[in-house]
Parts: structure tokens; sequence; C-alpha cells
């Protein structure tokens, strides 16, 4: 399906789409082969990537990839609507990640709906970026402990960063004793819409945390907001329970030079 649109002869003209939706439409039929074994077989027969299992989008198109006995298993996954889940606020930054339902509080950023539920009453986490924060200031939440036996592992999740003060969300990877690696850095205004963002976590030798950090930007339409994380079928949660591994400083972290 393709929507085409000619601009007028006057200025006077601005087409605008919105909230498209397909009603009692199926993917196209199986091929008829089996799925590999690097792939999940859907109750349709359809075949996806395993690293599409659970991910909180509809791959298979009959919901099947996103079953709750099929996701049990996966860590960390939360899409905020209750809570943060095992998803831990910083006590090293300067205050702390929201959860909210609709619009932010700030014309002109922010989503009006989450991305898990596309309706008012869902929940994200997000960064308020007016007062009583200021330009600069950082607040961080860290995931579980994984473990470093963790193979092909990666985070997914949807950020929604739209307006003209947004400051920065990244990605840090590490652990106590080698610090913590920048793997992600965003910044600026990155669109009105939710933006799949998938991370790979390569293999460490020790276990390892994920840590969110947002950081205010130059003025109050600058709100970042984070739904639906989750981590690939690679990741394994560390044998021994979560661990309460110091933060870095706001706004700083430290590098283990290898």
């Amino acid at each position: 399906v393709v929507f085409r649109a000619k601009r007028g002869i006057s200025y006077m003209g601005d087409v605008v789409i919105d909230d498209v939706t397909f009603l009692h439409c199926v993917p196209p039929p199986s091929s008829g082969d089996p799925c590999t074994p690097e792939q999940f077989t859907c109750r349709n027969q359809n075949c996806i990537s395993q690293d599409q299992l659970c991910d909180f989008i509809d791959h298979c198109g009959d919901q099947s990839d996103e079953e709750p006995y099929i996701c049990q298993g996966f860590s960390s996954r939360c899409s905020f609507e209750f809570d943060l889940c095992s998803w831990r606020q910083s006590r090293m930054d300067d205050f702390d990640w929201l959860i909210k339902a609709g619009s932010t509080l700030t014309g002109g950023t922010g989503p009006i709906s989450d991305h898990t539920l596309r309706d008012p009453s869902g929940h994200y986490l997000y960064l308020e970026g007016s007062f009583p924060q200021a330009a600069g200031q950082s607040t961080r939440i860290s995931g579980p402990l994984l473990s470093r036996r963790s193979k092909h592992c990666q985070v997914r999740f949807f950020s929604h960063m739209s307006g003209e003060g947004i400051g920065t969300l990244s990605v840090f990877r590490g652990g106590e004793e080698r610090g913590f690696d920048l793997l992600l850095n965003l910044t600026g205004d990155q669109g009105h819409a939710w933006q799949r963002v998938e991370v790979q976590l390569s293999r460490q030798e020790e276990d390892f945390q994920v840590v969110f950090e947002g950081k205010v930007g130059k003025n109050p339409k600058g709100d970042i907001c984070l739904d639906d994380i989750s981590f690939s079928s690679g990741c394994l949660l560390a044998s021994e329970e979560e661990d309460s591994t110091p933060l870095p400083p706001a706004g700083k972290h430290w590098f283990y030079m290898i």
C-alpha cells in the first residue's frame, strides 16, 4: 500500500494523514518450508528471526511471538504499565525518571501516547526537561545483572525524542571492575515518533549491567521518553541475585583500557 501526495498550486494546501489501520488483513501465506534453527515458527507457520521474539512488536501477524508463555523467560522485559519492573533508579544522578501516561507536561515535546498500547492511557518512562531540572543534569536507570555467558545479546527499546530543546540519551554497558563503556549516544530532535533502537551487547569477561542515561537539554522543550525495553533471547541473567553495582557520578563515566 502506497500513499502518494502531490503539491498543489498554492501554499494553502497541506495534506495530512494520521492513524492508519489495517483491518482483517493477514501476512503473506507461508512458503511451506520449515523454519531454520535460527528462526521461530509462528502459529500461522510463518518464520521470523529469534531476535524478533518478545520485543513488543507483532512480527508473526498473529501475536504468537508475543505470547506470555513464550516471553516469560526473557530478561527484564518492561512496558512500564505498572512499575519499573527489574530496572532501578540510580542514586548517583540528579533526579529520577518518571512514569507517565498521555502527553508530557510541556507543549512542543514528548509523545501523545505510549508505544505499547498506542493509547493515552498507556504508560512510558520519561525525563522531564523543564523546571525544576536544569540544562546538563542527568538521570539514570540500570538493568539487572546479566551473565558474561550471554551470547548474541542485544537490548531493544523504543525512544521518543522530539522538541527543540532535546538533550542526550546514552546507553552504557559495564560492571564494577571495568567501569562502564558508552555504546550509544543520541542527541537532539529524532522526530515526532517512537523510534525502535537495537544495541548489541558484545561478550564480557565479567557479569554486566545496561544503564540508560538521559541528559537535560538547552530549553524546556526537551522531554526524552523510553518504552518497551527488552533483551534478546541470547541475554542471560547472572546466577547470583541482582547486584547493586555503583554507578559513576552523573554526567561522567570511567573506562578500563585493555
